[in-house]
């Protein structure tokens, strides 16, 4: 007998937002990564059916461009999204603060130079369906990415995010229809409904796969791989 929801083959369709313009700009180096995970499932049945699986995006930040050089605490200043991750670097020395640097080494990053990141990773949105949940599929999409889009940098970090107390899409200017039905489908109202609770939960999860919360709740992984420079 085949198991409701197992999935036979799945598959990440990337989408890539960049920019390039004649004279290097800040812009430049910040490129947005949407992924959409699907696959076939067996629907109540027991039948084959195509089957929406996670939702995710990414940002791949560089501090180069066309040999222009741009500071971390600048670059990431010019992006709301970004901003949040300044806390990762030291704003007067332009490099890694003590939190962030001292999760590297501790994790046997010998080879990389802990004053000159080139560049960060950054997961910012990971949904996956309810009835996918548990099945491994968060930690698949994170590395995947990683290894198609971050082989060179360092780390990869985030800030977990509570889906359920952000409110509804339906409120925003120029929301899509296929955007107001992912969030019909990915069931907010089945996780829980205490942020304490919640945010214990998710952060417990990200710890399970290999993150660690350094400064102020920035979580960082380090890049297994890393191309040594």
């Amino acid at each position: 007998m085949t198991r409701k929801n197992t999935i036979y083959q799945y598959v990440n369709e990337y989408r890539l937002e960049v920019s390039h313009t004649a004279e290097p700009e800040p812009d430049d180096c910040i490129a947005k990564i949407y992924c959409k995970t699907t696959g076939d499932a067996v629907d109540d049945q027991g039948e084959i059916e195509p089957a929406d699986i996670a939702s995710s995006s990414f940002t791949l930040i560089t501090n180069t461009c066309s040999k222009e050089f741009f500071e971390w605490v600048y670059l990431l200043d010019i992006d709301a999204a970004t901003a949040e991750y300044i806390p990762l670097f030291n704003e007067d020395m332009n490099e890694l603060c003590d939190e962030v640097q001292q999760t590297l080494i501790s994790n046997l990053i010998d080879h990389l130079e802990i004053d000159n990141v080139r560049s960060v990773f950054t997961v910012d949105k990971l949904e996956v369906l309810l009835r996918f949940r548990g099945m491994g599929f968060g930690e698949l999409i994170i590395a995947q990415a990683e290894r198609r889009f971050a082989a060179g940098t360092a780390f990869t970090a985030l800030i977990p995010i509570l889906s359920q107390f952000q409110g509804s899409v339906a409120g925003y200017r120029n929301v899509t229809d296929e955007e107001v039905e992912w969030e019909r489908d990915i069931q907010l109202n089945e996780l829980p409904s205490s942020s304490k609770v919640a945010s214990e939960k998710l952060d417990r999860y990200y710890q399970s796969i290999g993150f660690e919360n350094t400064v102020q709740d920035i979580f960082i992984r380090p890049n297994a791989n890393i191309i040594p420079s």
